[in-house]
């Protein structure tokens, strides 16, 4: 997962122009994977001279708490699971709050989730956060592709981007190991947005409760006499 990751830097800083070729090298080859895997940072100078960092496990809610204080503009945040509860020790409910107090000054943010083409749990917990997010003024939406949308990405002030595998659960921020990839990048930020448009988000609405099947017994037919 780190060599692929910072195969994918070198490539936001390499070929710029060609923002297909960015998601494609993240399926690129790894022959070498298993030597390059335990690399210090500094054995790539050129992705960590241009703002590109690999953020492994706690640092990735770290620094996406810190630039959502910083955002100026706008947030867009793309989730296959948000699994947020209402406890303050909750990681995710940390990153709840930072999206609401943006929200509050001003911040344009808008959040994708999956919703209804994933397990039962997956939806639960993201209508949970939906409801959680939008009680505190947060934009919410809903993938209306009719497929599954497994992306996770943030892209702040269409420049900063954060993509990798970190979910926004407590198990992946506190206790999974996990490499994301933060990058300094107005084309990648445009190429990710332009990825939401695929997904044809629509505001989530909250389903109604279903109403209780009145189960009735088999009529019996009448007798003959």
């Amino acid at each position: 997962m780190r060599f692929l990751l910072v195969a994918f830097a070198v490539a936001v800083v390499s070929v710029p122009r060609d923002a297909a070729a960015l998601f494609f090298l993240l399926t690129g080859p790894s022959e070498k994977q298993d030597e390059i895997a335990g690399a210090p940072a500094a054995a790539f100078p050129d992705a960590a001279s241009r703002g590109l960092k690999v953020l492994a496990d706690r640092e990735f809610q770290v620094a996406l708490e810190r630039e959502i204080a910083a955002a100026r503009s706008e947030i867009t945040l793309a989730a296959h699971l948000f699994a947020a509860k209402e406890s303050p020790a909750n990681r995710p409910r940390a990153i709840v709050d930072r999206l609401a107090e943006a929200a509050a000054r001003g911040v344009k943010v808008e959040v994708i989730l999956e919703i209804g083409r994933e397990s039962a749990a997956v939806t639960q917990a993201n209508r949970a956060a939906a409801r959680m997010l939008g009680r505190r003024g947060v934009k919410v939406l809903v993938d209306g592709s009719g497929t599954t949308m497994h992306t996770r990405f943030v892209v702040i002030d269409r420049r900063l981007v954060f993509i990798g595998s970190h979910d926004l659960t407590e198990t992946s921020l506190g206790l999974h190991r996990e490499a994301s990839l933060l990058a300094d990048s107005p084309a990648l930020a445009a190429a990710l947005l332009d990825q939401v448009g695929s997904l044809k988000p629509v505001p989530y609405v909250e389903a109604p409760p279903r109403r209780p099947v009145k189960r009735t017994g088999r009529s019996q037919p009448p007798r003959s006499r």
